[in-house]
């Protein structure tokens, strides 16, 4: 599987994210902390974070062994 590929099963995985989760998890993506997420959404910081271990748990169980790679890539 080429770059290329990989990150579109990484994008096609995000968008199936619930919208709340897939909007923290973008912002988290571009390199944010959970205090600037928490206060450009105005949730709680805790929020953030439930919202983030449900992303990556969903992707987890998307991309399989894609994922590990993804991490070992440093892109998620």
């Amino acid at each position: 599987m080429v770059r290329e590929d990989i990150y579109q099963e990484l994008y096609l995985a995000i968008t199936e994210l619930p919208e709340d989760c897939r909007e923290i998890f973008w912002l988290c993506f571009q390199g944010r902390n959970n205090k600037e997420i928490a206060e450009i959404l105005s949730l709680p910081e805790k929020d953030v974070r439930a919202c983030k271990r449900e992303a990556i748990y969903r992707l987890k169980s998307r991309l399989g062994g894609l994922f590990f790679w993804l991490q070992i890539m440093r892109i998620v």
